[in-house]
C-alpha cells in the first residue's frame, strides 16, 4: 500500500485527531475497543507529528515514537502501516528493518517503533511525540 492509498479517517478518530496539539491540553486520553481504527489514527498522527517537527523546527535529538505492549505486536501491527502512511519523498533512506525506524525531512527526524515489554531500553531518547 502506498501513502496515497491513504484511507480517511472516521468521524469518532477525526474527533481525538482533531483535538491533538491543543495548547490547553497536556496528554490526550481516548478508551476505545476493538476494531476502532486505533492504528490508523495512530499512522495519521505520527505523519502530523513529523510535519510539525519540520515546521518547528524540534532538533532531530527529539525523535517520534509508536509503542505497543510488545515489540512484536508493533513490528506486526503498526510497521506496514506506518511505512503505507509516510511518503517516501518524506524518507532520507530506505527504512530500517532491523531497528523499525524511519528517518524523515531535512533535519533527518527518527520515527521509532518500540515496545514496552523491556522498559530499560527505552532510556536516553529526548522525544518529540510518543
Amino acid at each position: 500500500m502506498r501513502s496515497k492509498d491513504r484511507i480517511s479517517l472516521t468521524p469518532p478518530q477525526m474527533n481525538i485527531y482533531r483535538e491533538g496539539w491543543r495548547k490547553t491540553a497536556r496528554f490526550r486520553v481516548a478508551a476505545c475497543g476493538r476494531r476502532f481504527g486505533k492504528t490508523f489514527e495512530a499512522a495519521e498522527e505520527i505523519r502530523r507529528a513529523i510535519k510539525m517537527a519540520v515546521t518547528r523546527n524540534i532538533t532531530p535529538d527529539n525523535e517520534i515514537w509508536y509503542a505497543a505492549p510488545t515489540y512484536k505486536q508493533a513490528k506486526k501491527i503498526f510497521w506496514p502501516r506506518l511505512k503505507a502512511t509516510i511518503p517516501q519523498q518524506w524518507l532520507n533512506r530506505p527504512p530500517r528493518e532491523s531497528e523499525l525506524s524511519l528517518e524523515v525531512g531535512p533535519q533527518r527526524h527518527i520515527v521509532r517503533i518500540v515496545g514496552l515489554e523491556n522498559y530499560d531500553s527505552l532510556r536516553g531518547s529526548g522525544l518529540f511525540f510518543f
